[in-house]
């Protein structure tokens, strides 16, 4: 029986040598970064008016981009598609958006949160309050 406790002990002495670097190094960096999500978006128009929008974002690859436009009903949902593909948004960056009715109206929504040039205009943006849905990034817009 003591020689099966030498040889317990001994491999667990050389289990730690082996798994100890790597402890210490874990403690001194702290855990590893979680691997970032990039959600589709999707815009829910939840005004009583027709808006088109233009959103400001970054993408999965961490490039940031705008695109417009979006035409969006009365209590319309929808992914946000470019080009036939539904846009994605990183879980730790902002989305930034204009809004504007279509109903001749003049209601905007704007702010300034950050600033964005499309095709010749510049336009002020507010950041956008999200929300996770079945694993997509929702942006709502109401009254």
């Amino acid at each position: 029986m003591g020689r099966v406790r030498w040889h317990l002990a001994r491999l667990g002495r050389r289990m730690l040598a082996c798994v100890a670097p790597a402890l210490l190094a874990l403690a001194l960096t702290g855990a590893p970064a979680e691997a970032q999500n990039a959600r589709q978006i999707i815009f829910h128009n939840d005004c009583p008016r027709p808006v088109r929008i233009l959103i400001h974002h970054a993408d999965g690859y961490r490039n940031w981009h705008p695109h417009a436009w979006w035409n969006f009903a009365p209590n319309e949902r929808s992914y946000l598609l470019w080009d036939g593909r539904r846009l994605t948004q990183l879980d730790d960056h902002d989305l930034y958006f204009y809004a504007e009715a279509t109903d001749g109206s003049r209601q905007v929504w704007d702010g300034n949160d950050t600033r964005v040039e499309w095709r010749g205009a510049q336009y002020n943006l507010r950041r956008a309050r999200t929300g996770i849905d079945g694993g997509d990034l929702v942006v709502r817009l109401t009254c």
